[in-house]
């Protein structure tokens, strides 16, 4: 089984160029969002963490992405995982569990570019300071995980996302294909 993960700032097309680089990698491949699955099964108490924008306790969802990943690997899937491991916590578990990553695509947003994205794509708690919240979780929580990612091994692809979703798109598609070289 194959798993590469998207990470990025808020807003930098993570969950966009994952679907499309599981489309383009064949039917053996499916694209994982943790928010996806959160928003699909959530209750009520849940639902109300969603939609204020603050990030999901590691109790919750460590269980449901391990139940996600044993599934895909029994129907010999490759996954493309977004926001998921998101921290270094989350990565420790994840590696406990005995999961390991064969690369971490990194999308590269400016600041201000990020803001402007969340601000502007209408969802219940895109508001700016739960932009501020999620930027800063980036910043430091999840730069402490693609540290200790490249540390253990893991291949770090960087791909500049500022540009609109075709262009990034084209530079995910290369970046993908240096690696395998």
């Amino acid at each position: 089984m194959h798993l590469i993960e998207f990470v990025g700032d808020v807003g930098s097309g993570k969950s966009t160029q994952a679907r499309w680089l599981a489309e383009s990698l064949g039917p053996n491949w499916r694209h994982i969002s943790s928010g996806q699955l959160l928003r699909e099964r959530a209750n009520a108490e849940e639902a109300k963490i969603l939609e204020l924008g603050t990030m999901t306790p590691d109790e919750v969802i460590l269980p449901l992405m391990f139940t996600y990943l044993e599934n895909a690997r029994a129907k010999g899937q490759n996954l493309i995982l977004d926001g998921f491991p998101r921290n270094l916590t989350q990565y420790q578990a994840f590696q406990a569990a005995g999961w390991q990553l064969n690369a971490v695509i990194e999308l590269l947003v400016d600041a201000t570019e990020s803001k402007r994205r969340q601000l502007t794509r209408g969802r219940p708690g895109d508001t700016e300071e739960n932009w501020q919240i999620r930027h800063d979780f980036y910043m430091t929580e999840t730069q402490n995980m693609l540290r200790a990612m490249v540390a253990s091994g893991v291949v770090h692809i960087k791909v500049d996302g500022n540009s609109g979703p075709e262009a990034t798109r084209a530079a995910v598609l290369r970046a993908w294909q240096e690696s395998l070289k």
